[in-house]
């Protein structure tokens, strides 16, 4: 079992939201997008 940093978000996320997307995380990408751009 390897543990990574964003784990405990992921199982939130899939916890909270069957689909596994989570608004912080859309939001996240957003951002991320923003700054590659």
């Amino acid at each position: 079992y390897i543990y990574f940093p964003d784990q405990q978000d992921l199982i939130s996320a899939a916890l909270d939201n069957p689909e596994g997307r989570k608004p912080s995380s859309h939001r996240l990408s957003k951002t991320k997008n923003k700054i590659s751009s």
